[in-house]
């Protein structure tokens, strides 16, 4: 498997977690739900099954863009770790982390359970808590599965939601992941983070 750069390393403030991807050649991350204390105020945007449109609801929110991304964050407390091939924005507390990444070439996974299989590998344990039907979409194809389970890396319990995706020699995945406790209350600025991250490469 080929990548385009080898991934920037995280600041130790961002819980991000490395997948054996490292072991194709580094694709994933994640982290945790944190916030900046006003998570509730993004509970009514659209992306989150609210009526008022994201841009109003991310008004105030730091927009940052360079050759190779653009994205938002809730304020400038988060921390960002760009590459060519990933973008990960940790909460500042580190208990949350919204991420895409994808690989290239020869090796990488032919199918979305072998990208999902990925993200087993970073968890202890893991329970499904819904999966969608695979579907045209990303590369190719994408599935949708929303989980918990214990991190390796900290021992933490995590709920999350992976979008894995494959296509001819290629993955992505979108991640959004947060430890239990906050989930409920981050999960919507996770998902807007999420649905607003372009890819400028």
């Amino acid at each position: 498997m080929r990548l385009l750069d080898p991934r920037v390393e995280p600041s130790s403030r961002s819980r991000i977690l490395r997948l054996p991807f490292l072991l194709f050649a580094a694709f994933l991350g994640a982290g945790c739900g944190g916030g900046n204390g006003n998570a509730g105020q993004f509970q009514s945007a659209q992306s989150c099954g609210g009526t008022v449109p994201d841009a109003q609801v991310m008004a105030n929110w730091t927009h940052r863009q360079d050759a190779t991304w653009a994205y938002f964050m809730p304020d400038t407390n988060w921390v960002p770790v760009e590459s060519s091939n990933g973008l990960d924005v940790s909460s500042p507390t580190g208990d949350a982390i919204v991420e895409f990444v994808f690989a290239f070439g020869p090796l990488v996974p032919t199918t979305v359970t072998g990208v999902e299989d990925l993200l087993w590998q970073t968890l202890s344990s893991h329970q499904v808590i819904s999966q969608s039907a695979i579907v045209a979409g990303g590369p190719g194809q994408e599935q949708t599965v929303e989980f918990t389970g214990v991190w390796t890396t900290t021992g933490h319990n995590v709920h999350g939601i992976f979008i894995a995706g494959v296509g001819t020699q290629i993955i992505q995945g979108y991640l959004i992941q947060a430890n239990v406790e906050v989930w409920a209350a981050d999960q919507c600025t996770l998902t807007l983070i999420r649905n607003h991250i372009t890819y400028l490469g």
